[in-house]
């Protein structure tokens, strides 16, 4: 009876310490803090800087080289077009008048960049020669075309071809000559509608055709002009 009474009060501390256990508020857990870590991106351009090409100054003295005119001619350049330049560009022309064999062996000596002179007045012939002698030159046309307000005034072939040759926009008109066949209608009925037949009709008029002397000064008085 003993015994029994003692299993009795051990099986109701056991079940006490039970119901004590349960009714403890439970531990407070640990809080777990979860870091999250985002990665930024960050793009970076790298700009290059271009340095802008160097504007050469503009030029206050200049040397034009003469390879064509005769006389009156350089007498013209000396007192109309040379003091016109100076004056209203205010740019010193150093006007020489020279040989195109030599100035043209002068060129072919230059280094880039270095040459003496700037401006060329040279026959169309020269510029040919110039050009198929491979001595680089400044391309006029059609890269200056709104720098030279005249330069629209060419006919575009003539700043193409010289004699011949492609002379690639290096050269520009200052002037052409202009030829004209005057005849008598009294005795020529039926007149030639171009160079190129009135020199194949040559015959016809033997004796009869006056031409400016070949020995004459102007560069006009050494060709016939052929063409359409």
């Amino acid at each position: 009876m003993r015994r029994r009474r003692m299993w009795t009060v051990v099986t109701l501390f056991v079940v006490g310490c039970l119901l004590w256990a349960g009714c403890t508020p439970a531990a407070t857990p640990t809080p777990q803090v979860i870091v999250k870590r985002e990665t930024e991106v960050v793009t970076i351009r790298e700009t290059v800087v271009v340095p802008p090409t160097p504007v050469p100054p503009a030029p206050t003295e200049i040397t034009l080289v003469d390879t064509n005119s005769g006389a009156n001619f350089q007498w013209y350049w000396q007192n109309v077009i040379v003091p016109a330049i100076q004056d209203q560009l205010g740019i010193k022309v150093n006007y020489v008048v020279g040989k195109i064999a030599e100035q043209t062996e002068r060129m072919k000596a230059w280094e880039a960049g270095k040459g003496d002179v700037q401006l060329l007045f040279v026959k169309p012939d020269d510029i040919a020669s110039i050009v198929k002698a491979s001595i680089p030159l400044v391309k006029l046309w059609p890269d200056h075309k709104d720098d030279i307000p005249n330069l629209a005034k060419c006919p575009e072939d003539y700043l193409k071809i010289a004699q011949g040759v492609d002379i690639q926009g290096t050269g520009a008109l200052y002037w052409r000559s202009q030829y004209m066949l005057m005849y008598n209608t009294e005795y020529v009925k039926n007149p030639p509608k171009s160079w190129k037949e009135f020199y194949e009709r040559r015959a016809e008029w033997k004796g009869h055709i006056g031409w400016i002397r070949p020995d004459a000064k102007s560069g006009a008085g050494r060709g016939l002009p052929q063409g359409e």
